[in-house]
C-alpha cells in the first residue's frame, strides 16, 4: 500500500522474478550483512513495503521477528531489552521517541537501526550516530519504485541530510518540468527507472517519484521535498523542506510543516505549522516569529505560524500535508 501522504492509499502489486531483483538485493544485502537468526524488531505496519520486506527478510533468515507498530517508545524500549533484540526497523518518527524516551548506544543489544519510509532529517539522524554510533541506515524507496538508495552510517556521518548512493540495478534521472535533465547539484524532479518499478505510471523516462532532488558533487543523493509543494511565492520557488530543515532545528520544535496560502502580494506565502517539544508550552506564535526572522531569509519567512498539539500523520509517519489548512488545531 502506498503511505497516502497525498491522498487515500491504495494498492500497488509487484510481481518481480528473482532475476529481476538480484542485483538490487544482492548489493543492499551486502551493505546491510544480516545475520541468521537475529531477534528483529519491526515498528512499520506490513501494509506497506518496509514492513513486508522486512518479514520477507526474518522469514528468510529464520530470525524472530516482534511486530508492534503502535506502541509507545517505553513498551518498544521494553521489547529491546527482554528479547535481546538486535535488529530495529522503524520510520524517523519512532527514531525520534525512541531517543527521547533514552535510547542508547552502549546499553542495548541493538547492532543495527534500519530507517525508511518518511524523510530523515539531518539534524535526527546527527542525533542518532551521536547517541547509537555507528548503527543507523537510512533506506529511500517508494511504493512504485521499491528501493531506490541507502545511507550507510559512513553516509551519514559524513552527509547527514543525505539518502546516500542509488542502489546497483536502480537509475535515476532528475529532470525540469520539460522533461530535460539537470546537472549535479541542480533540483530537478526524481524519475527512476529499475527492475522493481511497477505500475501505469511508468513512461520511457521511468517512473516519476513526485520527490525533488539533486545529486551533491561527491555523487550522494539528497531530497529536497515533494514537487506538488514546492511554492511559487513572489516568483522565486520556494521548497518547504528548506523552510522546515532550518526551523526543525530551533530547540522548542519537535516537527514543523511549511504549507502555501494564498497572498495578494507574493501570489502564494507560507504558512507555518509547528508541534512544539515537551516544556515549551510557554512559547507563543509571535515569539516564534520574531525568532525565526535571524534564522530565515524574508521570502521564507511564514506569513502566519499555527501551533498545534500534533501533526496529522499517516501509519509511515509521513506528515499528511492535506489535512492541514489554516484554521487547522
Amino acid at each position: 500500500m502506498t503511505s497516502g501522504t497525498t491522498g487515500p492509499a491504495r494498492a500497488v502489486r509487484h510481481r518481480p522474478t528473482l532475476r529481476q531483483i538480484l542485483r538490487t538485493v544482492t548489493a543492499l544485502l551486502d551493505q546491510l550483512q544480516p545475520k541468521r537468526g537475529e531477534p528483529t524488531l519491526l515498528t512499520i505496519p506490513l501494509l506497506h513495503g518496509h514492513g513486508l520486506a522486512t518479514l520477507g527478510m526474518s522469514l528468510a533468515l529464520a530470525a524472530p521477528l516482534f511486530i508492534f507498530p503502535r506502541a509507545r517508545a517505553e513498551d518498544l524500549l521494553t521489547c529491546i531489552a527482554q528479547n535481546a533484540i538486535r535488529v530495529v526497523v522503524l520510520v524517523p518518527t519512532i527514531l525520534h521517541r525512541l531517543l527521547e524516551a533514552g535510547m542508547a548506544g552502549g546499553t542495548t543489544t541493538v547492532r543495527q537501526v534500519i530507517c525508511g519510509s518518511a524523510p530523515l532529517t539531518a539534524s535526527l539522524a546527527t542525533q542518532g550516530r551521536e547517541r547509537l554510533g555507528p548503527v543507523l541506515f537510512n533506506l529511500y524507496g517508494s511504493t512504485e519504485a521499491g528501493l531506490i538508495s541507502l545511507a550507510t552510517p559512513e553516509d551519514l556521518r559524513v552527509a547527514p541530510a543525505s539518502v546516500g548512493r542509488t542502489l546497483p540495478g536502480v537509475s535515476v534521472d532528475l529532470q525540469t518540468p520539460d522533461g530535460a535533465s539537470v546537472g549535479p547539484g541542480q533540483i530537478g524532479r526524481l524519475c527512476v527507472r529499475a527492475e522493481l518499478v511497477q505500475g501505469k505510471v511508468e513512461t520511457s523516462e521511468g517512473v516519476d517519484t513526485g520527490d525533488l532532488a539533486h545529486f551533491g558533487e561527491d555523487g550522494r543523493l539528497y531530497l529536497d521535498g515533494r514537487a506538488d509543494d514546492m511554492l511559487i511565492c513572489g516568483g522565486e520557488n520556494v521548497f518547504p523542506k528548506t523552510i522546515e530543515d532550518t526551523v526543525n532545528r530551533r530547540p522548542y520544535v519537535l516537527a514543523s510543516a511549511a504549507v502555501g496560502v494564498p497572498s495578494v502580494e507574493y501570489g502564494q506565502s507560507v504558512h507555518l505549522f509547528l508541534e512544539l517539544r515537551t516544556g515549551f508550552g510557554d512559547v507563543s506564535e509571535a515569539s516564534i516569529a520574531d525568532d525565526l526572522k535571524a534564522c530565515l531569509p524574508p521570502v521564507l519567512r511564514p506569513a502566519g505560524i499555527t501551533i498545534v498539539a500534533a501533526l496529522p500523520r499517516g501509519p509511515s509517519g509521513k506528515i499528511l500535508r492535506r489535512h492541514l489548512k489554516v484554521g487547522y488545531t
